[in-house]
């Protein structure tokens, strides 16, 4: 997933500002977790524990593996989402990507922030459990954007023959 945030966060010369905004919303969808766990406490883990609520998910997840394998195509989605601004650079749209990434690759971090949000949700400190979410999520974060402003930099950087063809079909 990095080599495509990086393509993503490495356009148009804005990278510190677009590396911001996608930290930025990352940084939201963690915290807004945290801070539903807490708000909700049981209510939170009663409905992660819901089977009906497993299904979806789990339907969900099915129908996108099947689809990155060949089996479905959801282009009109793609299209849709053009047509809403979804393709075009900007900043709001980078902090959406930000926010969407945040909650789609939080199986990377699974391990980690299912234990702060079970925290969040046994403590009931729902301001000292959020700021604990916001100080993990911006830890997370942070990476994004060193990363991403430094985007531009690597592609000017000189490879070899081998490596240059990895370079130029990854970041371009």
């Amino acid at each position: 997933m990095i080599p495509i945030t990086l393509r993503l966060l490495g356009r148009d010369g804005h990278n510190l500002a677009y590396s911001t905004m996608y930290a930025l919303g990352i940084l939201v969808s963690y915290t807004s977790l945290g801070f539903f766990a807490a708000l909700t406490g049981k209510l939170f883990g009663a409905i992660m524990a819901n089977p009906s609520v497993n299904f979806i998910l789990f339907l969900i997840m099915t129908l996108l593996g099947l689809s990155m394998l060949g089996y479905f195509n959801f282009s009109k989605l793609q299209a849709l989402g053009d047509k809403l601004g979804a393709g075009k650079a900007s900043l709001k749209n980078t902090f959406l990507i930000g926010t969407g990434a945040g909650l789609v690759a939080s199986p990377c971090t699974g391990p980690i922030l299912a234990t702060l949000l079970v925290n969040s949700a046994k403590s009931g400190a729902v301001a000292e459990s959020t700021f604990l979410i916001f100080i993990y999520s911006f830890g997370f974060s942070l990476p994004y954007i060193l990363l991403g402003s430094t985007a531009g930099h690597i592609k000017k950087i000189k490879l070899s023959n081998n490596l240059q063809l990895i370079a130029e079909v990854v970041f371009s």
